[in-house]
């Protein structure tokens, strides 16, 4: 749920204390256009710089002096939301953006803003007691966020039912995940009716899983997006 939704006039967020968390900044049209970090704020002209997230990272082109964009900050520490802002290009290299705030927009849950696709296998199991799970089968992973995951399988599940999900890797050197989850939404596949989507929450994500997770999920925003510029 949103926490709230209602445009404020004024920027009335302290932002020094969000000062190196990571964020996005996307056109009007909802188009990501570079994944950074929040590296310094300039309180008496409401002015963020954003440096780029990877130094490996294919550069971010420059904008125009006065383009509207919307910047979307993350930090974890504070109760998982993420604040999102209005503002214009005040200042631009292919390292370095700077932003001029104009407005707040809104505080929403963090788990809420992100959906990253992923292209990956995992092992699911059921989870019969605490202690004892099910057989394991293959399944394939959809797309994740903080807050669950979307998984493709031609296995029989229900709504409330748990599973636990195991093997995930999301970046070649990354980390290996297994998360427990329960299931909340299923939805057929018009293609191949024997198999289904099965919308899943976590249950007793860790914080540190949960920061894992959000550095994985970035960098894989960033290498989408410079796949993207390259098409270009």
């Amino acid at each position: 749920m949103e926490k709230n939704t209602q445009e404020k006039n004024a920027i009335q967020t302290d932002l020094n204390s969000w000062v190196g968390c990571s964020c996005e900044v996307l056109s009007l049209e909802n188009q990501l256009l570079m994944v950074g970090v929040f590296s310094r704020y300039n309180a008496a002209n409401h002015e963020v710089f954003v440096e780029l997230y990877h130094n490996d990272t294919i550069p971010a082109r420059p904008r125009n002096f006065g383009d509207s964009v919307k910047i979307q900050l993350h930090h974890l520490n504070k109760d998982g939301s993420v604040q999102v802002f209005m503002g214009a290009i005040s200042g631009s290299t292919d390292k370095v953006w700077r932003i001029r705030l104009e407005k707040e927009v809104m505080r929403t849950e963090t788990r809420q803003t992100f959906r990253q696709r992923a292209n990956c296998g995992a092992m699911i199991a059921r989870v019969w007691t605490e202690q004892f799970h099910g057989a394991s089968h293959l399944c394939e992973l959809v797309d994740i966020s903080l807050g669950g995951l979307c998984f493709h399988s031609n296995l029989k599940y229900i709504v409330r039912e748990r599973l636990v999900l195991s093997e995930i890797q999301l970046l070649p050197e990354g980390r290996t995940y297994t998360f427990n989850c329960i299931v909340r939404r299923i939805q057929e596949d018009v293609d191949n009716p024997e198999f289904h989507l099965y919308g899943c929450q976590f249950i007793g994500l860790s914080d540190e899983d949960e920061s894992d997770l959000c550095q994985d999920i970035f960098t894989l925003q960033s290498q989408e997006l410079s796949r993207w510029r390259n098409t270009k």
